[in-house]
């Protein structure tokens, strides 16, 4: 079915059903940033392909809201449906929910799986909802019913994560989870995130694309821990491993019953934009409820010295890898090779699985060449793909997920000789690059505290990007993980050691170039300040910039002695895991400037 089918399709069911709009998000029952396929329902039903946004539906209208990195892609994928296009954070832009305030009327009725919404949204969207007499049925699944070829569920098995990677037992893990639990009077904690459960327990699989989970729930009292899964995915050594740590096995659809039955009168913990309404909504109502930060989530984040000096290693596997490429690509175009945006991102990905201990990307690879690097999180396709030539800017952003760790990088390249203005956009974003990798930084910094030292340099030539400057990095987890962040909105949690989160300022400028420099950085202590204790950050990535694009002109002599350290190193540590010629590539590459 084309788009305007799939609408005509729901807009039928919605009248069946007595529901006045819609409301489709991107996400599974656990929340999840990336999706089985099973659940991409959004995607589906409006044909944008982008990992974020939400679909509205009402019997006149179809809405699309995404944000800031997929204005572009979104505009060219719905452009020949019925569907409208919101760009999520500007100017008289409505949100989801009061656009619903404002278009529906007193008793009309608002739809949705609720195992697909978290808490958070739904209690936003009842406080808001209820003002106007509007009411909710979370129970509404349409998405079953009209998509006929949905792909089955996730299926993937289970394995454990042997503790010379992980650092610590999930005994251990267990133990410090409670302890919190304790910290907090709780008697009952529902975990639905992925990444958390897998850290916990110390499990990976392969049920999610680019990220090692396994479909799965948690629940963890004062003298049980729980973790429900469909039982085809706990291969017996690994049932019974789990079972002599003290775990008790469930079916995955257990979770709901359990949570039924948490004893009257206890205190119930959860952390609200990750557990979906339906399941919060089984909670015994005279239970006494509390939300907030994941437990796992604040411990997870920390990296331990295991994690850390594997992450170590990681970097230094996913830095030959690169070389490997990029020498490839530079010999290949020399000779007259052809390659296409889509060519490289598979190539990369050839590359990484070629390295011992890598069994995934983190994430598919952003390829964009020329005005295609303006569009932030652009997936080029084999039809319609740009072919690279000898001029122009070839932005390239991909990670790995290694057992010894998950790695992320961002490297802008010049295919020819740079243009001016190529060269002072490129040193400008690199400037605000350095300048985060030199931060030094008290006790209790928040990311949005260092968010500036990143856009200063771009600033002070008006220029400006619109997402954030790091995101957290889980340890063969997530590629994208909280709670820190360098953003303007990353002012919730201080930084602390053992963090590692990316560092990756960019500057878009659109149908010519996009440019974005991203490393992996891990907060470290440095020397106490007068009062306090004092932070700054150790550079895990390792590949050169390219020197091509540098204007020394433009920068201190400190952030010159910097990315000459820095190439150095990258020279020192990559190099034993290349060939001669390679080493001798990568050297030529890793100049002075």
């Amino acid at each position: 079915m084309i788009t305007n089918e799939k609408l005509e399709k729901l807009r039928t069911y919605m009248s069946q059903n007595s529901i006045d709009a819609v409301v489709i998000p991107s996400t599974d029952p656990h929340s999840s940033e990336y999706v089985h396929p099973h659940w991409k329902s959004r995607a589906w039903i409006s044909g944008f392909t982008g990992s974020a946004g939400t679909v509205v539906v009402t019997a006149t209208r179809a809405i699309l809201w995404t944000d800031f990195r997929y204005y572009i892609q979104a505009a060219k994928e719905i452009k020949d449906s019925s569907f409208e296009l919101f760009k999520m954070g500007l100017p008289d832009v409505p949100t989801v929910v009061n656009f619903l305030k404002d278009t529906l009327e007193s008793g009309d009725v608002v739809g949705f799986d609720g195992t697909l919404i978290s808490t958070e949204i739904y209690n936003l969207y009842k406080l808001e909802l209820d003002q106007k007499g509007i009411s909710i049925n979370r129970a509404f699944d349409p998405i079953s019913d009209i998509w006929l070829d949905r792909p089955k569920g996730a299926s993937s098995i289970a394995y454990s994560l042997d503790i010379k990677y992980a650092g610590e037992s999930r005994e251990d893990k267990i133990i410090r989870v409670r302890d919190l639990m304790d910290k907090k009077n709780v008697d009952s904690y529902i975990l639905s995130s992925l990444a958390d459960i897998a850290w916990l327990y110390n499990i990976r699989g392969e049920d999610i694309d680019f990220t090692p989970l396994i479909i799965s729930f948690a629940l963890i009292t004062k003298s049980d821990a729980l973790l429900f899964i469909e039982d085809y995915k706990l291969p017996k050594v690994l049932k019974s491993e789990l079972e002599s740590s003290g775990l008790t096995i469930m079916d995955y659809k257990e979770i709901g019953n359990n949570i039924a039955k948490i004893p009257r009168g206890s205190t119930v913990y959860y952390m609200a934009d990750t557990l979906n309404c339906y399941l919060s909504g089984l909670i015994p109502t005279d239970c006494n409820v509390k939300t907030g930060l994941d437990f796992t989530a604040t411990l997870k984040t920390i990296k331990n010295a295991t994690e850390i000096s594997n992450i170590r290693l990681a970097m230094e596997k996913d830095g030959a890898s690169l070389v490997k490429f990029f020498k490839s690509l530079e010999e290949g175009m020399a000779t007259g090779k052809r390659y296409t945006e889509y060519s490289l991102s598979q190539i990369i990905r050839e590359f990484r699985l070629d390295m011992d201990g890598c069994v995934d990307e983190s994430f598919g690879p952003i390829v964009g060449y020329s005005g295609n690097g303006a569009l932030c999180h652009y997936s080029a396709e084999e039809d319609g793909s740009l072919t690279i030539n000898s001029n122009g800017l070839l932005l390239i952003d991909s990670g790995g997920q290694y057992f010894e760790g998950t790695t992320d990088i961002t490297r802008t390249t010049a295919m020819g000789i740079p243009t001016k203005e190529e060269i002072l956009h490129y040193t400008l974003v690199l400037k605000g690059h350095v300048k985060l990798a030199l931060a030094k930084f008290p006790e209790g910094t928040t990311g949005c505290q260092l968010d500036i030292l990143a856009r200063q340099p771009l600033w002070e030539h008006g220029l400006n990007f619109g997402h954030g400057t790091g995101h957290g990095v889980g340890f063969f987890l997530g590629v994208h993980e909280g709670p820190q962040s360098i953003s303007p909105r990353g002012y919730k949690e201080a930084f602390k050691e053992g963090m590692v989160t990316s560092n990756e300022p960019g500057l878009y400028i659109e149908d010519k170039h996009g440019i974005r420099i991203e490393n992996i950085i891990l907060t470290v202590p440095l020397e106490d300040g007068l009062e306090e204790k004092f932070y700054g950050f150790e550079t895990l990535t390792l590949y050169p910039y390219d020197t091509k694009l540098i204007d020394r002109s433009l920068l201190t002599d400190r952030e010159i002695d910097w990315i000459n350290n820095y190439h150095n190193t990258v020279i020192k540590r990559v190099s034993p895991l290349l060939t001669e010629d390679e080493a001798k590539w990568l050297k030529e590459k890793a100049c002075e400037i």
